[in-house]
């Protein structure tokens, strides 16, 4: 698994002083995915009403999973005046 490792302990304070320190707790940090290529429309099955859009998937190595695997994709559309954008949809990381 790539990303960085942590350490973490815990103690509390009041007005008379501090706990003895928690037990030690080791968490591990994986790196975010990669960047996805940029959506492609797909001219046979669009419309003037709608469009379909095709992008690849990401693969994400062996020694990376399985908190490395992509779960879904959400894609966003501006208001035609690159502006703010929208979602559009959530699919599964199966369907590009």
């Amino acid at each position: 698994m790539s990303g960085r490792g942590y350490t973490l302990k815990i103690r509390a304070k009041n007005e008379i002083g501090f706990s003895e320190f928690s037990e030690i707790v080791e968490i591990a940090l994986v790196n975010p995915p990669a960047k996805p290529n940029s959506p492609v429309k797909l001219s046979q099955f669009s419309t003037s009403t709608s469009i379909t859009v095709q992008w690849d998937s990401i693969v994400v190595p062996q020694n990376e999973l399985p908190s490395g695997a992509i779960t879904y994709y959400k894609l966003f559309m501006d208001d035609g005046l690159h502006g703010d954008f929208t979602l559009i949809t959530k699919s599964s990381a199966s369907l590009t």
